[in-house]
């Protein structure tokens, strides 16, 4: 992941973990978004996140595996639960890693007026939810938003 972010130099790379994100619970892989758009990147530490940053990338790869071993591993599971974040600027690597309690929060499952079709994946943990549902849209508050972070978060 870190050598695509120093390739991708323009692009942020991230990774959601197999039930950690919107897409399919049973594979990972990584997508690359245009730089600037995430609030992540302007302020990590404003963010549930493991945030750390390095101009070497062995020290980077050793403190990821440090933060990797020590997280819960479910019995059932291979990996832990996480979403991931990475980019590359002017030699410098940035990683945002959001450890992760849950899948989904309640708000996914409910019903009537306080279901939110809402699985936070890395992108909505960097800042940005995306909402598949134009009633969603128009509801969700920056109350529900901190809500469901924090639900889902482990931090």
């Amino acid at each position: 992941m870190l050598d695509l972010a120093q390739q991708l130099d323009d692009y942020i790379i991230f990774y959601n973990g197999p039930k950690c994100g919107a897409s399919a619970p049973d594979h990972f892989h990584f997508q690359a978004g245009n730089k600037g758009f995430l609030p992540v990147e302007k302020d990590p530490n404003r963010h549930n996140a493991i945030h750390f940053e390095s101009t070497d990338k062995q020290e980077m790869l050793d403190r990821f595996v440090q933060i990797y071993n020590d997280l819960p591993l479910s019995p059932l599971e291979t990996e832990p639960m996480l979403n991931l974040l990475a980019w590359y600027a002017n030699g410098l690597w940035t990683t945002c890693l959001f450890p992760r309690t849950k899948r989904r929060p309640a708000c996914f499952s409910d019903t009537g007026d306080a279901n939110l079709l809402i699985t936070p994946g890395a992108v909505e943990m960097g800042g940005v939810f995306i909402t598949p549902l134009e009633k969603d849209f128009k509801k969700i508050t920056a109350e529900n938003i901190s809500r469901i972070i924090h639900e889902v978060s482990k931090i």
